[in-house]
């Protein structure tokens, strides 16, 4: 994993973290298994034996239990492996990596950190086959540590990530059962619900190649299979020096226990991608972009290679982010929730891509429902239909982020999620979009007792395009404006009418987007003085210089607003929205620079105008919900369940 060149700060780095592990763990520890207080858990259980027997510190883990009220079924379980290029590290530091796995307590999780066989103790496959049986341990032990067992992750960073990948995609083989065996660990299942990769080498063979053709520019070997799509992302390498990691100095060399090409078949055994079937479970992968010390092309392909089995991967680049060494800037520049999130959406999905309009075949026509892990009220769960964003051209409703977590912490709050896909404009003109998720309405409620969710208490929540979406379904359940275009899809004949809707920086009248934004960023145009200069010309000042665009209308739409004008006032929600509309919350950042925050000020002053419930207010200093932008970090979540709370 890492050269020569860094070698001598690891060592050290891993002797000072072993220092204070074994100052904290020893002075005044109690015997293994016997549960201490701890700060951050309610209960912890420290250097617990994976293998029977055994002795040896680096087949221990510990275990860590939230305060938290055990859910019924048990707690999820998070099985942290450290990294430190095979050779250094420890199931217990004060890194970036192991305070994000323990931020899985604040999150619900059980935490076992493991520890195994470092490459000058053993080599290749043995830190593979401790944590498996690690794995084994925790799952047949679930009951005593209150795990449920079907809730079980592996979180891996750098080397981890190697190892965590490979016992995830190894589950259902045989490859290592010589070697279990030998430790005396049974043939039990280890297979885990869902594993996060951060920065991992999947693949050694392609190590030195990868890092070739990024550093020089003339190398044109890779070239069909990265680019365009990896161009930019290439040229931060130029010039520099490719690490040796088939070296006797290097990581790799050292936990193969020799060359790369006189060690093919401990190769093959390791590489996570040798085992990829159909049937993996869901993948989260992160790979900084700026990453010298394994090159994030490991995380590209190893996406790809799950991706085209049909698993379900979540796979980004962290824009300007290095290795997550200590001192490099990985985890500032990830946000780790964002892990916790996506996990709690894996794992309280009980029902995905469901076909909502029969007969289908779109991929696009599906969606994902989510239940809480508590007793079912009397009438049913109320149901939070989620609408992604993505400018009608992009986006899916299983992709990380704030705006989907942000419907995923009504889990705990009671709330059944349901996550719909749409066509996309790229494809399917408006109002595609809109007939879509009203087919999707129109089948929730028609399922209603199947899944357990009260139909009368069914709220929208959209952000961006999703808000825009959103917006016109809400205001347009009792009216016939989309009927033609639902028959002829096909979607189920119910009511589409919902009880309240959530709209975050959305758009909302397509004919006057680009005015506004060209109102904002010139103070010398005075054409929306009277409408919004004494409340609102406080903000301009702040969009001065910006483009002006009509936000997407002629993309989605298909031509020109003039010459479709049918379709845009079809879909602009301002313009079809009428009386005893059901109630909206509504929020915009007052420095958002891709839609302007004037579309929900006209928005919520029309509803308001016709009589209806509206609750509009700007986000002071937030932007567009885009990633990495601040909404959902100004914006307080809890204003939008205890509305919901209040209105449904």
């Amino acid at each position: 994993m890492i050269g020569g060149r860094i070698i001598a700060m690891i060592l050290a780095l891993g002797f000072l973290l072993f220092a204070i592990a074994a100052i904290v763990l020893s002075a005044g520890s109690p015997p293994a298994q016997a549960p201490v207080q701890v700060p951050t858990c309610s209960t912890s259980y420290t250097n617990v034996p994976y293998v029977l027997g055994t002795t040896n510190t680096k087949q221990m883990l510990d275990i860590y239990i939230p305060r938290s009220v055990k859910p019924t079924g048990g707690y999820p379980l998070l099985i942290f492996v450290h990294g430190g290029g095979f050779a250094v590290g420890d199931k217990f530091s004060a890194a970036d990596d192991f305070m994000a796995a323990m931020k899985g307590l604040d999150n619900g999780f059980v935490v076992a950190s493991v520890n195994y066989r470092l490459s000058d103790e053993a080599k290749a496959p043995a830190q593979i086959v401790d944590v498996k049986a690690a794995v084994r341990y925790l799952k047949a032990n679930a009951s005593k540590y209150g795990i449920n067992v079907d809730k079980v992750v592996l979180m891996g960073v750098s080397a981890g990530a190697s190892i965590a990948s490979a016992v995830a995609t190894s589950s259902d083989s045989t490859a290592f059962d010589a070697e279990l065996t030998a430790l005396g660990v049974s043939r039990t299942p280890d297979r885990v619900a869902a594993v996060i990769s951060l920065f991992g080498l999947f693949n050694f063979n392609t190590l030195e190649p990868q890092f070739k053709w990024l550093t020089n520019p003339a190398d044109t070997s890779l070239d069909s299979k990265y680019l365009p799509t990896y161009a930019n992302d290439r040229k931060f390498f130029a010039g520099m020096t490719p690490p040796l990691h088939n070296d006797p100095n290097a990581f790799e060399y050292r936990v193969l226990g020799g060359a790369f090409e006189t060690k093919q078949d401990i190769i093959k055994m390791v590489n996570a991608e040798t085992y990829i079937g159909t049937n993996e479970p869901p993948f989260f992968i992160r790979h900084g972009n700026n990453d010298d010390t394994i090159p994030f092309l490991q995380s590209v392909d190893f996406a790809r290679a799950l991706e085209a089995r049909g698993n379900r991967v979540d796979f980004a680049l962290v824009p300007g982010a290095q290795h997550g060494l200590p001192g490099m800037n990985f985890f500032q520049k990830f946000n780790a929730q964002d892990m916790y999130d996506w996990l709690k959406g894996i794992l309280m999905c009980t029902v995905s891509n469901v076909t909502y309009v029969p007969g289908s075949t779109n991929p696009l026509h599906k969606l994902d429902l989510y239940t809480p892990d508590i007793s079912k009220p009397a009438g049913g769960y109320p149901l939070l239909v989620y609408v992604h964003g993505g400018g009608f051209r992009g986006g899916d409703k299983a992709t990380a982020g704030d705006s989907l977590g942000a419907a995923l912490s009504g889990l705990d709050k009671g709330y059944m999620v349901a996550a719909v896909n749409y066509r996309l404009a790229g494809t399917d003109k408006a109002p595609a979009q809109v007939v879509d998720v009203k087919a999707a309405i129109r089948y929730l409620r028609a399922n209603a007792a199947k899944y357990g969710y009260d139909p009368d208490r069914i709220a929208l929540y959209g952000v961006s395009a999703g808000a825009s979406i959103a917006a016109t379904v809400a205001v347009t359940g009792d009216s016939k404006l989309f009927d033609a275009e639902l028959n002829m899809l096909g979607a189920v004949k119910a009511t589409d009418k919902i009880a309240a809707a959530v709209l975050f920086y959305g758009l909302y009248n397509f004919y006057t987007v680009e005015a506004q934004k060209k109102w904002l960023a010139n103070s010398a145009d005075t054409s929306l003085d009277s409408k919004f200069l004494l409340e609102y010309g406080k903000y301009r000042p702040f969009f001065s210089g910006k483009k002006e665009s009509d936000g997407g209308g002629a993309f989605l739409v298909g031509g020109s607003l003039d010459t479709r004008q049918d379709i845009v006032s079809k879909i602009s929600a301002q313009l079809v929205a009428g009386k005893n509309e059901p109630p909206i919350f509504l929020r915009h950042g007052t420095i958002d620079d891709v839609l302007p925050f004037l579309q929900s000020v006209e928005f919520a002053n029309t509803l308001k105008a016709n009589g209806n419930k509206v609750d509009f207010k700007l986000v002071e200093g937030a932007e567009h919900g885009l990633p990495g932008n601040n909404f959902f970090r100004v914006f307080k979540l809890e204003e939008m369940y205890d509305w919901l709370s209040a209105n449904l």
